[in-house]
């Protein structure tokens, strides 16, 4: 199953429980990417994610399944070409955007479950993950999506 995870060192802690909280309901081997940014937007800094501490979640994740792997993908410069300037001052932190980016990362794979890091799960979500999107247009409305905010 392929999950992704976007945010700055704040997230850490809530990486952690929501990750900690699938290895808890899923046995198949978990491919987990984490975007993140480090960057200067303004005034205001932003610090990502070291990949020290990703290291730390995957010796966890391999533990309880050797194939799986947790994945530090910094899209700095992808973020700072492309600044999404219409909801850059709102209340939405930066890195809430960057999801956003999705389809622009080729590495990632085709079919990807995105996971706000305060989300914990309660059960498995496989019959969720693995439901036919065959003629469900999700990249249009992502690229919609894109339009919208930049």
């Amino acid at each position: 199953m392929n999950i992704l995870y976007c945010g700055d060192k704040n997230i850490k802690m809530g990486l952690y429980i929501s990750i900690i909280s699938l290895l808890n309901h899923i046995e198949e081997p978990l491919n987990i990417y984490v975007f993140t940014v480090n960057t200067k937007i303004g005034k205001k800094e932003i610090e990502g994610l070291k990949l020290k501490d990703i290291e730390k979640i995957d010796k966890k994740v391999k533990e309880k399944n050797a194939e799986s792997f947790v994945k530090l993908i910094d899209i700095t410069k992808l973020f700072e070409e492309n600044l999404p300037k219409l909801n850059i001052n709102t209340r939405f932190t930066p890195c809430c955007m960057l999801r956003l980016y999705a389809y622009e990362v080729k590495m990632l794979p085709d079919r990807i479950l995105y996971l706000d890091n305060d989300v914990v799960c309660r059960k498995d979500p496989s019959e969720f993950y693995y439901q036919d999107i065959d003629n469900i247009e999700i990249v249009r409305k992502l690229r919609l999506l894109w339009k919208m905010v930049f």
